[in-house]
């Protein structure tokens, strides 16, 4: 009887090309602009470059992504303002005893003053300020970037998992096709003396087997499908066209741009934002001023007055109070950056160690392609 494998592996080197996701987003968006021009009305979802175009146009990850950014924008515009003036109103020395008892008028001291004062933060917080909400619209734009590739990635993944699930499911025809006519054909076959009555149970057996495979694989491609669905919704339900993408992923390249992988770009942001944080902390031991001008209205017989006064914080605790902060602040800012190079150095020694494994794959992929297969 016969026994033929049906288990395509999935290169694992295929994971490498989600990686490249950002080089190609533009040719991506051409070939989707190029196909909602030919079909406006019903832009497919089942080429791979349009899978992951449709994702990033849907995903909530996104969308959460790009309004914290453009709330850091909106606040960036502010950071460096000065707080808001202060109005005051109020009575001075009213008297509350003797003939002029709660009179606003008879006594020459008694005034009814307006005025407005002003905080004026020191240059060095604001310009710390200014630093820290740049560095937040930084860091935004960074994790807005992480986000875009984790989708693609993610879209990428469950298109091939769909490929693979019903390229795996290709040969139960052919399977089942010979395995019916094996069952057709052999009682004549034992009647000629050219078979074993006990052929016919391996047949069936082999019947059986192909029927559970065939529900297996009937599992894997609805789960796959509904893994697709979560990026590009009813579209997933729609026949793929196209093929994986081919790949030309050289080691030492990918090793070498490991510092400017965009998973390691927030960490540059967020050491500025606890510069700048430590920035401002220890521009409070510079302390801050304020002015106010007031108007004072006295009675008719009086004249009226004006004042103008400044005032000036006295940061004279500076080791109970701003220090402490300031050394906290600049152990956060000093944490970051072994932070990304333990990430970087991760990343090389994944990479190194996953070569050979990639190398493996793709011999593998090459000697058990298919004859219309895509890959090279």
């Amino acid at each position: 009887m016969f026994r033929t494998s049906m288990h395509w592996r999935v290169p694992v080197f295929l994971l490498a090309a989600i990686t490249l996701a950002a080089a190609t987003a533009a040719d991506a968006q051409t070939t989707v602009a190029q196909a909602q021009a030919s079909d406006p009305a019903n832009p497919r979802a089942a080429v791979p470059a349009e899978t992951t175009c449709l994702a990033r146009e849907q995903a909530p990850s996104l969308l959460a992504q790009h309004n914290a950014l453009a709330g850091a924008q909106a606040a960036r515009a502010s950071a460096a303002t000065l707080p808001d003036p202060r109005l005051s109103v109020g009575i001075d020395n009213l008297p509350i005893s003797g003939t002029d008892r709660f009179s606003l008028t008879r006594d020459f001291m008694t005034m009814q003053r307006i005025g407005v004062m002003q905080e004026v933060p020191n240059r060095a917080k604001r310009a710390a300020r200014a630093a820290g909400a740049q560095a937040r619209v930084e860091r935004e734009q960074a994790m807005l970037a992480v986000a875009r590739l984790a989708v693609q990635r993610e879209a990428a993944l469950a298109w091939l998992g769909v490929y693979y699930a019903e390229r795996r499911a290709l040969p139960l025809n052919d399977l089942e096709r010979e395995n019916r006519v094996v069952q057709e054909t052999l009682n004549a076959r034992i009647a000629a003396g050219s078979a074993m009555p006990a052929e016919h149970t391996m047949a069936r057996q082999d019947a059986l087997m192909l029927a559970d495979r065939r529900d297996d694989a009937a599992r894997d491609v609805a789960k796959a499908r509904a893994a697709l669905r979560r990026w590009v919704g009813a579209r997933a339900d729609e026949a793929l066209e196209g093929e994986p993408p081919a790949l030309a992923v050289q080691a030492q390249t990918v090793r070498a741009g490991l510092h400017r992988h965009a998973e390691i770009a927030p960490y540059a942001a967020m050491q500025a934002m606890a510069q700048a944080e430590a920035g401002e902390v220890q521009a409070e031991q510079r302390g801050d001023w304020a002015w106010e001008l007031a108007y004072s209205r006295r009675g008719s017989q009086f004249g009226d007055m004006i004042s103008f006064q400044f005032s000036f914080d006295l940061p004279w605790q500076k080791g109970q109070r701003q220090q402490p902060q300031l050394i906290a602040k600049q152990k956060k800012s000093s944490a970051c950056k072994p932070s990304a190079r333990r990430r970087s150095a991760g990343m090389a020694r994944k990479s190194k160690a996953s070569s050979p494994s990639y190398r493996r794959s793709m011999r593998s992929a090459r000697a058990s392609k298919p004859a219309a297969s895509p890959w090279p």
